[in-house]
């Protein structure tokens, strides 16, 4: 024998103070009975269904963001490397083998009474003269 409790009863179904208990009745719980376990047996697959297709869905979403991640990297390193390579100078041989570029000469200038002409017109003094550092200078009209 079964422990279930059938409900007998249905809602809004009783009208009097005095219940009689038919075979109809019986029958009528019991198909009650049956529907109501149908529809938790449906909800319960429902619900099984809904977990099984958000753990499905999370694993999905985790799945795109490893892609996304891996592809932003990439992405970066890329952009690492032009940056990279336009700092770089663009040489064929190493700075070692290439010649030094040439350094302009201090010049010296003879005095007036020394050389014997006049300065304006002796090649040394078309020349400008230049420092130390290779930088022209500028003489004074009043010193020239």
């Amino acid at each position: 024998m079964s422990s279930i409790v059938t409900d007998l009863q249905q809602e809004g179904e009783n009208h009097s103070g005095a219940i009689m208990w038919s075979p109809r009745r019986f029958r009528e719980a019991g198909e009650r009975q049956v529907q109501r376990e149908e529809a938790e047996e449906q909800e319960k697959l429902k619900k099984t269904e809904m977990k099984e297709l958000k753990a499905s869905n999370a694993l999905l979403n985790k799945k795109l963001a490893e892609e996304r991640r891996k592809q932003q990297k990439e992405k970066e390193k890329e952009a690492l490397n032009l940056q990279k390579t336009a700092k770089q100078p663009k040489r064929g041989k190493s700075a070692a083998s290439n010649k030094p570029a040439p350094k302009n000469k201090r010049v010296k200038k003879c005095s007036n009474g020394a050389s014997g002409g006049n300065s304006e017109e002796s090649p040394l003094a078309l020349l400008p003269k230049i420092t130390s550092r290779g930088r022209n200078i500028t003489i004074p009209k009043k010193f020239r």
